[in-house]
């Protein structure tokens, strides 16, 4: 994970442990931002437990597997918010043995899954073919979390957005069941990003829409 400063680069550089009973991040100094690189500087280095979150220093927050999705290797955080009281919600793609779902991960002050949100602090989404959750974004008003993404199949896929409680249930008042696709007619389209507007509570996704060549 590069994070560029002034004329270096800084890594975020991620190693299981063996077992899978935790991975090891080392944040290397680099003047270079392809990977990998040629020489680096090692300048920081923590063990991190499954299913827990630590602060990279000020280079923000890295999050190891919970070792009851790590036997897959196919779960993927793509966006992290964070609460008005300080949790950690990560937001991606987690396999549930047959396809890909949207997850949800809420993670206290400390690092460790808060079990208040979901089960035993996680949430997963599933639409009815794969689900890859991009972008999320929490309510100023009332807290909600919403995530958008993508739904469908490889070859055939819409965007997706999900709006869950605090607890991490979805919330039936949105769409009737906490789920909606949006579907551009003979376009593939995916959300990249998601923002809640502060005041109306209105959602705002962006991302690509593509087909016939063209994006």
């Amino acid at each position: 994970i590069p994070c560029r400063t002034t004329n270096r680069v800084i890594w975020a550089v991620g190693r299981v442990v063996s077992g899978g009973s935790g991975v090891v991040f080392t944040l290397i100094q680099s003047s270079s931002a392809n990977w990998p690189v040629a020489s680096c500087t090692p300048i920081w280095t923590k063990y991190v437990r499954p299913g827990c979150a630590v602060k990279l220093k000020d280079r923000g927050w890295v999050v190891a597997p919970s070792s009851s999705l790590q036997a897959t290797g196919l779960n993927v955080a793509n966006d992290v918010a964070i609460q008005a009281d300080g949790k950690i919600v990560v937001a991606g793609e987690a396999w549930n043995g047959t396809d890909f779902d949207f997850a949800l991960a809420r993670f206290n002050g400390n690092g460790t899954l808060d079990g208040t949100f979901g089960t035993g602090g996680k949430v997963l989404t599933d639409f009815g073919n794969d689900e890859r959750g991009r972008g999320v974004d929490i309510a100023a008003i009332d807290g909600q979390i919403v995530v958008g993404g993508a739904v469908g199949t490889s070859s055939d896929f819409d965007i997706g957005v999900a709006r869950y409680d605090t607890n991490g249930d979805l919330d039936q008042t949105f769409s009737g069941n906490g789920k909606k696709t949006v579907v551009y007619a003979g376009m593939n389209s995916t959300a990249n990003d998601v923002a809640i507007a502060p005041g109306s509570g209105r959602i705002v996704l962006a991302g690509t829409v593509t087909g016939g060549g063209e994006f």
